[in-house]
């Protein structure tokens, strides 16, 4: 990967507005083709679990499909990036509601910038004035990318993203790192299909995207970038991938399709592959994450990004022994870690597992207006159940 830029966004994008026949094209497709990859009723309707009324599948996609549910939720890019983004992470970095968030990504970042991003884009202020807090996430993780996946000896680096949404991390990694990389985004929900192509049209002009849906071929020679629907990928893919990314979206499917997708990982990646996966255990898929005994895990840790107690960025490479053993040391030390620095919101716990029963007895008399303090903290942390719905689709 070279690097030939450090502005993470180089070109503001107008609204764009959905064609409701090329959607409703991309849509049938799903329908017919995609069998065991079809997205979960989550990112169908774009709602939490709880507020779906029903489970039968062909009601979930005829709603899904009408009129109704196109223009409330999928008919313009800027209606859409409130659901991918959230509240949050729609705030300018320079805002004071993300003054906090900013702290924090500061804290995680700023004394490891190995590629000069957070003074590039952050510290230099009229490049901070187009930064949202997402994009601060792309920060973090190009830097980590960068940190464990950069060979100086490999001219290009081959990157599959699984769930990239509109291409937030894509158009990061086009602008730093330019012509050297090429870059797949493999995508079951229709949206995301969409969009993404568009935007990365609009954002990055010097780039070749392809499309499944254009009818162009699936051909890294020819294109930069890639958009291709999971059911056709297995099928059209040739190629070997150096580096392997899921980023909040694992988080929202079903055990079927995480070690659907986390199987299709090892099968399409070189040996020494890196893969990158930052998602909640804690939010609604709360299933096993099986992934496999040969994958040597580097990295488990909460970032500014996690919203939930349960909520790590994990790096792996791909080797040819079992490392289970390790792995569970590592996952281990995470535990430990989310155990004693806990959220605000399980303050009353802190307090009994570091000082013992008896200053919690002592507090005890405080604790309604520490739980006052507590609820406002924890606004700021995007720990409150109001926050963690509003923010189910970071990508």
């Amino acid at each position: 990967m070279e690097i030939i830029s450090r502005t993470i966004k180089k070109h503001s994008v107008a609204n764009i507005a959905a064609n409701r026949e090329e959607f409703r094209r991309i849509f049938a497709d799903m329908r017919q083709s995609a069998g065991s990859f079809t997205p979960t009723p989550t990112w169908l309707l774009c709602k939490h679990p709880n507020e779906i009324e029903t489970t039968n599948l062909s009601e979930i996609l005829e709603l899904a499909d009408s009129d109704e549910v196109f223009q409330k939720e999928f008919s313009d890019l800027e209606q859409r990036m409130h659901g991918w983004v959230g509240d949050a992470n729609s705030h300018n970095i320079l805002e004071d509601a993300a003054l906090q968030l900013v702290d924090n990504y500061a804290a995680f970042l700023k004394g490891r910038d190995s590629l000069g991003l957070w003074t590039a884009n952050v510290d230099e202020r009229k490049v901070a004035e187009s930064m949202k807090v997402a994009d601060l996430g792309s920060i973090m993780d190009l830097t980590l990318l960068f940190t464990y996946a950069f060979d100086p000896a490999r001219p290009i680096t081959r990157i599959v993203e699984v769930g990239g949404g509109y291409g937030r991390l894509a158009e990061a990694a086009f602008n730093i790192f330019g012509k050297s990389i090429r870059y797949v985004l493999v995508d079951s929900v229709p949206v995301s299909l969409y969009y993404s192509k568009k935007y990365l049209e609009s954002v990055c002009p010097d780039v070749r995207v392809g499309s499944y849906y254009d009818g162009d071929k699936f051909d890294l020679n020819e294109f930069d970038c890639y958009i291709i629907p999971a059911w056709y990928f297995a099928e059209l893919n040739k190629e070997k991938y150096d580096i392997c990314i899921n980023i909040e979206s694992f988080q929202e499917m079903n055990q079927q399709h995480v070690d659907t997708y986390l199987q299709l990982f090892d099968r399409v990646s070189v040996d020494g592959a890196i893969v990158y996966v930052d998602n909640a255990r804690d939010y609604i898929f709360c299933g096993n994450w099986n992934y496999p005994d040969h994958w040597q895990k580097l990295f488990c840790s909460n970032t500014p990004r996690s919203w939930t107690a349960d909520h790590p960025v994990e790096v792996f490479v791909k080797g040819n022994r079992d490392f289970s053993a390790q792995n569970a040391i590592l996952d281990d030390i995470h535990h430990y870690l989310q155990r004693v620095q806990a959220p605000a919101s399980t303050l009353g716990d802190q307090v009994e597992l570091l000082a013992g029963k008896r200053i919690r007895n002592v507090l005890g008399r405080g604790k309604s207006q520490l739980k006052l303090i507590v609820e406002k903290l924890s606004k700021w942390r995007g720990t409150d159940k109001k926050m963690r719905n509003a923010l189910p689709r970071t990508r």
